[in-house]
């Protein structure tokens, strides 16, 4: 008898250091952090697709036109130089190649690569990734608005398992996201959580889920260029802790918006736009 029971404590022994062990895991902090290593080129490719979809009028009458555009972009960030509250990238656009099935842009690819290939500017990453410029030499007006906009993704502190947080960000002028090159002020609504862990914690599996609306306090309705409807982003972003980068991305953004057309019948032409964007670090290519 005495035997069984030592043997049922030592089961009960066993299951109670399991489900400890289980709860450390759970319960494991790490610190969220871009901040790779001086010295080191991390290689990228981008690949994105846009899908453009106006229409035109209602119901049988509706006249729908679809463009499609992809692009893949290989580049590379060299890591020069660190601060113990930034990280000093140099980011270099090696190749650019893109694809149209509208008759009108044809020659967009070149136009492409006479703007981007070749192009390098320094980026200013903090440890958070608030990304910011550290000289506009070598960047358009648009990649400088761009990135001066891009808030802090991470929390600060360490964070579990589980653990979510928002972020709010004003988007770039319509343009950016809707055709017609107006201004469609709004704000982007994200939130993120950090899903899981690898098992030795060296990876960080984070999703994020987001809502564009249109600014209550801005002009839409006297707008001539495009006008923010509501839309949404989707995500998820792998981290390496080890190496202090983002290593893989995937995005989904879907924007509805409106555009009015003076002097016609159809005063306003609807749009749906929808990029698929897909960044991952890659080895040297050869």
């Amino acid at each position: 008898m005495s035997a069984v029971r030592y043997r049922h404590a030592s089961l009960l022994l066993g299951v109670a250091m399991c489900l400890t062990r289980v709860e450390s895991t759970r319960a494991q902090s790490v610190l969220l952090q871009i901040k790779p290593h001086v010295g080191d080129t991390l290689h990228l490719r981008l690949d994105q697709q846009t899908e453009l979809t106006g229409t035109r009028g209602r119901g049988t009458s509706a006249s729908v036109t679809t463009v499609t555009t992809t692009m893949r972009v290989f580049s590379r960030a060299i890591v020069e130089r660190s601060a113990p509250m930034a990280t000093y990238v140099r980011a270099v656009t090696d190749s650019v190649r893109l694809t149209t099935n509208d008759e009108r842009g044809q020659n967009l690819e070149q136009v492409a690569r006479e703007a981007l290939e070749g192009r390098a500017m320094t980026l200013r990453i903090a440890p958070d990734g608030t990304v910011s410029l550290d000289s506009t030499a070598g960047a358009s007006r648009d990649v400088a608005e761009a990135v001066s906009m891009m808030p802090a993704a991470f929390p600060r502190g360490p964070v579990e398992v589980g653990y979510s947080w928002s972020r709010d960000m004003p988007l770039p002028g319509g343009g950016r996201v809707a055709p017609g090159g107006g201004s469609a002020n709004a704000w982007l609504h994200t939130k993120f959580r950090l899903d899981s862990l690898s098992r030795r914690g060296t990876i960080a599996y984070i999703s994020m889920r987001g809502e564009m609306n249109p600014d209550p306090d801005g002009t839409q309705s006297q707008a001539v260029g495009p006008v923010l409807e509501h839309g949404s982003v989707s995500g998820t972003m792998l981290v390496d802790r080890t190496r202090g980068w983002l290593t893989e991305s995937q995005f989904t953004i879907v924007v509805h918006s409106t555009v009015r057309v003076p002097g016609s019948d159809d005063t306003v032409m609807r749009f749906e736009t929808r990029v698929t964007q897909k960044m991952k670090t890659v080895e040297k290519r050869p």
